[in-house]
C-alpha cells in the first residue's frame, strides 16, 4: 500500500519498513477476508447471469419450437431437376402439373462491324442508352472498343457488354439486357443519335411461359412466385417441353428436427443448474445448496409432464437422474398417425410442452421478479457493500501505517538524540579525567 510517510533504519538495527509492512500484514487480515468473500460472490453473480442468459435462450427456443413455422412447414419436391420449388407462407398440401413452354431470355444487340481495337466513337465522346424509358448518357473515354465495354459495364447501366473472338482475330461486340423478358429492350447510339458500329441484331428477349394444371401464365423472369400459393417455382432451359410434376406436403422433418433441439436445450439448461448446485465433496459448484436455483430445476422439470396423460407417446420421457430423452421414431410415429394431437401436445398454449416450458423458464428469468433474475439483484448488493467495507479498510490501513511509520521514525530520532547525549557525556568525562591525570 502506498504511503508518504518516510521510514529510517538508524542506530536501533531494526529496518522499520520491514517492520511495518509485517505488522500491515497482519491488521489487513480482515480485509482479506472480504477481498476473498468479493470474489465468491462476483463468481457468483456471473454464472447466474450466464444461467439467466441461457433461461433467455430456452424462452426463444420455445417460442420457435411452438410455432407454426416448425409445424405448418412444408416440404415441396419436383419430379425434373430442371423445376426447382421453394415453398413460401400460406402454402397447401397438394400435387400440381407444369408444363414448361419457354425460359425468359433477354433482349441482345450483337453488332454486324468487327474491329481490332479501332474507334467505336470518337475519343471523349459519349454513349446514349435508354434502358425501360431512362436515356442516360455514358462517358466512353477514349472511345475504343475496349473503353466502350468497360463503360457499359459500369454501376446502374442495366446492360451488360462483352466481346466475341472471331477466327481473323477481330472482336465484335455484344451488349445484353440485365434483365430478362419482353420489356428487356433497350438501345444504344452514338453522342448524336447514331448507329454505332454501323448499327446490329437484336434478338428481343422474351418472358418466360408455364402452364400449371391447365392455366396458362408468364413471367419476365424464371422464378414465378406465387402462381400457386405459397410456392415458388424457378425453371431451367432443361425443362423446356417437359411436363413436370410437383408434389407438396407436410415437412415431418423439420418439427423431428425441432423437438430434439428443443430437448437438448431443456437438458442444457437442467445440467447447468445440477453444475452450478452440486454439493460434491472437495468440488462443490459455485452454488452448492442453492434452494432458490433447485426450485427453478424442480419446476421446469414439472413443465413436462402434461396435467393428463404423458409425453412418453410422442417420444419424450424422463430419466431417473431428472433428464429427458428424445426418440425420433416414437415421435414421427405420433406426428404421422395423430399430426393435430402430436402438436397440441408438444406445442405453445398452457397444454402443450413448449408452452409449459416457456412460461416456466420466463418466470424464472425475467426482468424484476424471477427468481434467477432477483438472484442476481441480491448478489450484486452485496458485492457492491463488501467493495464498500474494502474502500473502507483501505483509508483504515493506510491511516495506520502512516501511525506506524511515524512511530518508528520518532523511535529513531529519540535514539539518535540520546545517542548524542552520551557522546557528548563520555566527551564530558574524558575532560575531566585527563585534567585529574594532569594534577
Amino acid at each position: 500500500m502506498a504511503t508518504g510517510t518516510a521510514s529510517i533504519s538508524g542506530l536501533s538495527g531494526f529496518d522499520s519498513r520491514a517492520i511495518v509492512d509485517q505488522l500491515m500484514a497482519l491488521e489487513a487480515v480482515p480485509q482479506d477476508r472480504l477481498k476473498t468473500k468479493l470474489a465468491t460472490e462476483e463468481n457468483r453473480v456471473k454464472v447466474l447471469q450466464g444461467l439467466n442468459t441461457r433461461l433467455a435462450a430456452l424462452v426463444t427456443k420455445a417460442k420457435e419450437f411452438g410455432g407454426a413455422d416448425t409445424w405448418n412447414s412444408l416440404a415441396a419436391t419436383s419430379s425434373h431437376q430442371g423445376v426447382s420449388v421453394a415453398t413460401l407462407s400460406g402454402g397447401v398440401p397438394g400435387h400440381y402439373t407444369i408444363d414448361v413452354e419457354s425460359t425468359a431470355t433477354a433482349h441482345r444487340i450483337t453488332y454486324d462491324a468487327a474491329l481490332p481495337t479501332d474507334q467505336v466513337v470518337p475519343a471523349g465522346s459519349s454513349l446514349r442508352l435508354t434502358v425501360d424509358g431512362e436515356t442516360r448518357t455514358i462517358d466512353a473515354a477514349n472511345g475504343t472498343l475496349a473503353a466502350v465495354v468497360n463503360a457499359l459495364n459500369g454501376s446502374g447501366t442495366g446492360v451488360r457488354a462483352s466481346t466475341v473472338k472471331l477466327d481473323d482475330g477481330t472482336l465484335r461486340l455484344s451488349v445484353t439486357s440485365v434483365a430478362t423478358g419482353a420489356e428487356s429492350a433497350f438501345t444504344l447510339t452514338a453522342e448524336d443519335g447514331s448507329p454505332i458500329l454501323g448499327g446490329g441484331t437484336a434478338a428481343a428477349g422474351r418472358d418466360a411461359v408455364i402452364v400449371v394444371d391447365g392455366d396458362r401464365v408468364t413471367s419476365s423472369s424464371n422464378t414465378f412466385a406465387d402462381v400457386v400459393s405459397g410456392l415458388s417455382f424457378t425453371i431451367g432451359a432443361a425443362a423446356v417441353g417437359e411436363s413436370v410434376s410437383v408434389e407438396v406436403k407436410a415437412d415431418e422433418a423439420k418439427p423431428v428436427a425441432a423437438a430434439k433441439e428443443f430437448v437438448a436445450a431443456v437438458n442444457e439448461v437442467l445440467a447447468e443448474i445440477d453444475r452450478l448446485t452440486a454439493s460434491t465433496p472437495g468440488a462443490p459448484g459455485p452454488l452448492a445448496g442453492d434452494s432458490q436455483l433447485r426450485t427453478v430445476r424442480n419446476d421446469l422439470l414439472e413443465a413436462v409432464f402434461p396435467g393428463s396423460g404423458s409425453l412418453a407417446d410422442v417420444g419424450i420421457q424422463t430419466t431417473r437422474n431428472g433428464t429427458l430423452t428424445f426418440d425420433a421414431e416414437k415421435f414421427s410415429a405420433a406426428l404421422g398417425s395423430d399430426p393435430a394431437g402430436t402438436r397440441s401436445a408438444l406445442g405453445a398454449g398452457a397444454a402443450g410442452f413448449a408452452g409449459r416450458i416457456q412460461e416456466t423458464a420466463t418466470a424464472a428469468s425475467e426482468s424484476g421478479t424471477g427468481l434467477v433474475s432477483v438472484a442476481i439483484a441480491g448478489r450484486s448488493s452485496t458485492v457492491t457493500r463488501l467493495q464498500e467495507s474494502i474502500d473502507a479498510w483501505d483509508l483504515r490501513l493506510e491511516m495506520r501505517r502512516n501511525t506506524l511509520s511515524r512511530q518508528f521514525t520518532a523511535l529513531e530520532t529519540s535514539l539518535a538524540t540520546m545517542q548524542g547525549q552520551a557522546d557528548w557525556l563520555a566527551g564530558q568525562l574524558s575532560s575531566l579525567n585527563a585534567s585529574s591525570s594532569s594534577r
